[in-house]
């Protein structure tokens, strides 16, 4: 009960002077004494309310004197509903009038917690027609921190939602939902995460389902029972049909009882239905939807996971019976209350766990254990955004994802994996009863965005009532407009780029199948031109390329998103000269550890290899020099092939033996790796082109004498598959990068 004190009492001397307390809550009225003072009704407390008179005392300062005690009030409880650890009830405040609280973060066990209190729904105090707004209203728990209600708004049904923090939505505007007039015995039937059920409970009319986080309502025609568990919603018409769809796909039937059900009641695997009083066969029981089995259980009550808490009126034992065997035990005194608690619902079954909450009378609520194994935890609803979009001209770049599980979980993590199954990011999402919700903005770091592709989330979490596995649930989504994937040039897989003895430089498209589809070129390019697909020099999260001209001038073309041709006429920025003294021009990634693409350069005169290093700023920091004397007949740059996070290099000597050179991170690599041996005699071109399969994997083209063009798949650990051929008459293209 939420405790009304008043205000302070103040007192103000008459010639000026600081005011003094008299009382620290008090009503507004004021009464004037009989011989002079007055009369007012306040205290310190709730326990400590009297009728008392203020007079000026011995030394002219305000005296106070206890007339007539008024003492404390016992709080009611009208109906409850415990669900996830979350007591909502209908209670009135001290001034008579109707409202909704919660106590959150209720725990039964060896660690107990009575968690806190807090109103969350209440009448306008100044409105005389709103008094009653909350007056005979049934509040039910959504396991999420909110609890719905079919309130009184000026004579009409409203829906109400309240979340933990106490705001309050009105369903029935958002949505849209159909109303009636108040006093009409509707009340919401059922709730569970964003969806609710609400309508006249045994009446074979319509029911209404209601979503609350994508406002909208449907109609379910002519049933008399309407219950919904996660995404899983039943029903029941006048007949006893059971009728169980997923929302939106069908789950399956039953014939129930031939009766019309007055109740439908649902959790996990178990859907309960209750007939009306006179109906004498099956008239209360519960339905194993795995099984297909029905149970007759001894009397009506609560559904809870494998048990129905009840309350008999006529002995006011508190029961709980235990069914989720398949075997409908004996019913198991759990409390005979002294009195009849008042309530018009005594009792609630945890639909999130194994606890149920019940009435003792005087606005108490006990919560007990009802010592039936909870089900494993599952995900039983969810809201994953199945695309995200981190470009800076994106309305919504963050990826969010919600989850209702069957029970509360701790410690919950949510993994982010890209194609290649390495973990780009771990999340902790904050939990609601319950629920769990994250959201990410696409970074990898602080300052660097993830590779546009397809991640896999992986959400798990350790049941909070330490029974069972732990939660494991997994999905995926789509991140665009974040870092392009290595040798990308136009989005989606790696591309191959080549030029011609006509001067043509044409950009192929990976098409992620392991080939090469679509292409763009641009022409005019001078014999001697090697090109080298670089990554993001200038930080519009597009890949570069550059080019070395004869002349020996390094040229940055900016990249172009959405693909296209490159022309030397088009516009560049020059990064110096001289760069003719080096036979090989590659691009490994990132090996500094700043997450930005490296290059790579040998000296044609000693064979020297040289770091320049992405000095952040659209160029390259001076060279450092990292090997000597290196005489391989092919370098090439590789990406990142084992997972580490670095570039990678690829060189093959003239045996045919193929090495592998990781990264660091540290701008230098580790000693080499052999690959391959007695490989690739006849090849004369090789290129990584990054990811061309679809699997997130780096993968190498080769192509030899005769022009054929093979693909050698990466498996993820530095090595690769046997080749596979995947285009012939190559042999035209006087280079391929």
């Amino acid at each position: 009960m939420r405790v009304r004190l008043g205000n302070p009492l103040y007192a103000y001397p008459l010639d000026g002077g600081e005011r003094s307390t008299v009382l620290p809550h008090a009503q507004s009225r004021i009464v004037q004494a009989p011989g002079g003072g007055a009369v007012v009704t306040g205290g310190t407390g709730a326990a400590d309310w009297a009728v008392r008179k203020v007079a000026p005392g011995a030394d002219g300062a305000p005296a106070v004197t206890a007339v007539h005690g008024v003492p404390a009030k016992a709080g009611t409880v009208a109906s409850l509903s415990l669900a996830a650890g979350r007591l909502t009830t209908a209670e009135p405040d001290s001034r008579a009038l109707p409202a909704v609280a919660q106590r959150g973060g209720i725990t039964v066990g060896t660690t107990s917690s009575t968690g806190t209190w807090r109103a969350v729904a209440e009448p306008d105090g100044s409105d005389a027609a709103q008094f009653k707004r909350y007056a005979d209203v049934r509040p039910v728990g959504t396991g999420d921190g909110r609890s719905v209600v079919l309130a009184d708004n000026a004579g009409n049904d409203v829906l109400e939602s309240a979340d933990a923090d106490g705001k309050v939505t009105d369903l029935t505007k958002l949505t849209g939902a159909p109303y009636g007039p108040w006093g009409d015995g509707s009340r919401v039937l059922s709730a569970s995460g964003r969806y609710v059920v609400y309508g006249r409970p045994g009446a074979e009319e319509d029911k209404y389902l209601v979503d609350q986080d994508d406002p909208s309502y449907r109609v379910l025609e002519g049933m008399t029972g309407a219950a919904v568990w996660g995404t899983a919603l039943w029903t029941v018409d006048g007949a006893g049909n059971l009728e169980g769809t997923g929302l939106p796909t069908a789950s399956g039937t039953a014939t129930v009882s031939a009766c019309a059900a007055k109740d439908l009641q649902a959790v996990g695997r178990w859907v309960y239905w209750e007939c009306s009083s006179t109906f004498e066969t099956d008239p209360v029981g519960v339905y194993d939807a795995v099984t297909g089995t029905r149970m007759t259980l001894p009397r009506p009550g609560k559904l809870g996971d494998g048990y129905v808490v009840s309350y008999d009126s006529a002995t006011r034992r508190v029961e709980v019976t235990d069914f989720h065997t398949g075997t409908v035990a004996e019913p198991r005194t759990v409390e005979e209350l002294p009195a009849d608690p008042g309530a018009k619902d005594p009792v609630s079954a945890d639909p999130y766990g194994g606890t149920f909450a019940y009435a003792v009378g005087g606005g108490q609520v006990r919560v007990a254990d009802s010592g039936v194994p909870t089900s494993p935890v599952k995900k039983i609803q969810s809201r994953v955004e199945w695309s995200v979009d981190v470009s800076a001209n994106s309305m919504d770049r963050t990826w969010s994802a919600s989850w209702l599980l069957s029970k509360p979980v701790t410690g919950a993590k949510a993994e982010i994996r890209d194609k290649a199954g390495r973990v780009v990011r771990t999340l902790t999402p904050t939990r609601r009863d319950a629920s769990l919700a994250t959201t990410w903005d696409g970074k990898v770091s602080d300052t660097r965005y993830a590779t546009d592709g397809t991640y896999t989330w992986r959400l798990t979490g350790t049941p909070a009532d330490g029974q069972g596995p732990a939660l494991s649930a997994t999905g995926t989504f789509t991140l665009t407009g974040g870092t392009r994937p290595y040798h990308d040039l136009n989005g989606g897989a790696g591309d191959l780029t080549t030029l011609t003895s006509s001067g043509y430089l044409t950009t192929h498209y990976g098409d992620g199948k392991g080939a090469f589809g679509s292409k763009a070129s641009g022409s005019g390019w001078p014999t001697g031109t090697v090109a080298v697909p670089f990554g993001d020099l200038t930080k519009d999260r597009c890949n570069d390329l550059l080019v070395r001209m004869p002349d020996g001038t390094l040229r940055r073309y900016t990249g172009k998103c959405a693909g296209g041709g490159y022309s030397p006429s088009g516009s560049y920025t020059a990064l110096g000269t001289g760069w003719q003294q080096y036979n090989v021009l590659t691009a490994p990634g990132d090996i500094t550890g700043d997450g930005r693409t490296d290059l790579i350069a040998r000296q044609a005169s000693t064979g020297d290899i040289y770091l320049f290093a992405d000095n952040g700023s659209g160029g390259f920091k001076s060279r450092v020099k990292i090997r000597s004397a290196w005489t391989y007949t092919h370098i090439t740059g590789a990406g990142d092939l084992g997972g580490d996070g670095f570039g990678d290099l690829l060189a093959r000597r003239s045996d045919g033996t193929l090495f592998r050179y990781d990264g660091t991170g540290a701008g230098q690599f580790k000693e080499r790796v052999t690959v391959f041996t007695s490989w690739g005699r006849t090849y004369n071109a090789m290129v990584g082109v990054g990811d061309i399969t679809g699997d997130g994997r780096g993968d190498l083209v080769v192509r030899d004498t005769s022009g054929n063009l093979y693909r050698n798949n990466g498996r993820g650990n530095g090595s690769f598959t046997s080749r596979t051929q995947i285009a012939t008459g190559w042999q035209g293209y006087k280079g391929l990068f």
